[in-house]
């Protein structure tokens, strides 16, 4: 069992409203107990006093619905460490340990490939398993890239390609609905419309995200293009089957 959770990306919004509430919910499960170590890794030096207030009032606000006793031992949990991911010193020293880790990638996906290479450097305990958040690369190519240094990291097993919203599922029901349906085939092309709006009611601002949306933009951030996630070949040139978003 693993009991070791490192997030690079620590701090940001995507731990906040998503990464410390997971164990807050699986303590609560008792599916993790005392020994549970969290460690949020970003750049910035933090005081760990301030830190750990910051991480209670995160788990207040986006695990209200978790016990006061799951929250409050998840707050403290969490240690901050400082460090830059394309450091192989200060990677190291984040993930250090004999246990097996689990190393949660909440960066930007330009910085994936520098990201996974000190991590091989730093020789992750064996057992170990690593997260990637999605975009997973920019294209086919970069896709094919991640996947080439991600096998010299860890087994296709350990590795985990996810996507928290899955908005992708809904767009590609669309042709299907079209196709299905003679009246809705007859008139749903371009002769009929002009254009498509993707509308997407989100209560929060960008928050901290705008110099990520300026490169990558809100609908491949909501709306992963398959190609790269689906169709990716694994080591034998066949379509790896086990690629999961």
């Amino acid at each position: 069992m693993i009991d070791r959770l490192v997030i690079f990306g620590g701090t940001g919004d995507l731990a906040g409203r998503y990464l410390l509430p997971a164990p807050a919910a699986l303590r609560t499960a008792g599916c993790i107990d005392d020994d549970f170590d969290l460690v949020c890794v970003d750049r910035k030096e933090r005081d760990d006093r301030r830190f750990g207030d910051r991480a209670r009032d995160q788990l207040d606000r986006h695990a209200g619905e978790t016990p006061p006793e799951a929250r409050q031992a998840i707050a403290a949990a969490a240690r901050h460490r400082r460090a830059d991911i394309r450091n192989a010193v200060d990677v190291a020293q984040a993930v250090h340990g004999d246990a097996p880790v689990a190393v949660y990638l909440a960066l930007a996906p330009a910085l994936f490939p520098a990201a996974i290479q000190t991590l091989r450097a730093a020789k992750l305990p064996a057992g170990s398993r690593t997260v990637l958040e999605q975009p997973f690369g920019e294209d086919l190519a970069s896709a094919r890239e991640l996947n080439r240094l991600l096998a010299d990291l860890l087994p296709e097993q350990a590795i985990f390609r996810v996507d928290h919203f899955l908005a992708m599922t809904t767009v590609q029901n669309l042709p299907g609905s079209r196709l299905s349906n003679r009246v809705l085939e007859s008139i749903w092309n371009s002769a009929h419309i002009a254009k498509v709006e993707i509308v997407w009611d989100e209560t929060l601002t960008l928050e901290d995200r705008a110099g990520y949306y300026d490169g990558v933009g809100a609908l491949e951030d909501m709306v992963q293009k398959p190609s790269p996630a689906v169709a990716v070949p694994g080591g034998d040139g066949t379509p790896d089957q086990s690629l999961r978003t």
